[in-house]
């Protein structure tokens, strides 16, 4: 007998031709983010926020028009290391689309520019900084925010467990990320989380650099 093979996708990314309901929350997530507003998305684990990120990337209305970057920081404990992903990730989506941007990248990005590394086969820069490269996590991250408002197209950061801030050892992580965000003209968030509460109580308490 023929091996019987899953038909359903449960990992890695789910093409376009296979995605499937999320209808409405699909057309929302579209709409929020091309009229220019931040989005929170919270759902537990497992229930498919990543794949709707995804999905709603490779609409032509956002991927044709955006650079779009996707971070998962539930397994970093630090500024450090979120300032890290963060930088990593838009390096090496942009380079592959853009060399004139990943040029400007590390041109902007001066306190780890010269750590970066060259391909001897293509020419091009590599990303080989390592995690103690950033010795000033809050410079470096000031400076990827500048890197991203000086863009030639606007962009969407997609930060997923986004309640893992909250338990980093530095204080006013949420104030500063804040400030960054707020001034962002652009570039447009998606915060999702796994951790109702603690989400909840990020972006509902009066008391929290989120609210609202």
């Amino acid at each position: 007998m023929a091996k019987i093979i899953n038909p359903f996708i449960v990992t890695g990314k789910i093409a376009p031709e296979y995605f499937c309901d999320r209808v409405s929350e699909s057309a929302r997530l579209v709409k929020s983010v091309t009229n220019g507003n931040n989005l929170v998305v919270i759902s537990p684990r497992r229930m498919g926020k990543t794949g709707l990120i995804q999905f709603c990337y490779d609409k032509p209305e956002i991927g044709k028009e955006y650079y779009t970057f996707f971070i998962d920081i539930l397994h970093t404990s630090s500024l450090r290391e979120f300032t890290y992903l963060l930088g990593r990730e838009i390096y090496e989506t942009l380079l592959p689309r853009s060399r004139k941007m990943a040029t400007l990248f590390i041109q902007t990005i001066k306190s780890i520019s010269g750590k970066f590394g060259f391909d001897p086969i293509t020419n091009l820069p590599t990303f080989n900084v390592e995690l103690g490269d950033i010795e000033r996590p809050e410079y470096t991250l000031d400076e990827i925010f500048q890197y991203l408002s000086h863009a030639d197209k606007p962009c969407i950061v997609a930060i997923d467990e986004f309640q893992q801030i909250a338990k980093y050892p530095e204080k006013n992580i949420e104030a500063l990320l804040r400030t960054h965000i707020q001034r962002s003209e652009n570039s447009h968030f998606i915060f999702a989380g796994s951790e109702r509460h603690m989400m909840q109580e990020m972006f509902a308490s009066a008391a929290r650099p989120f609210y609202h």
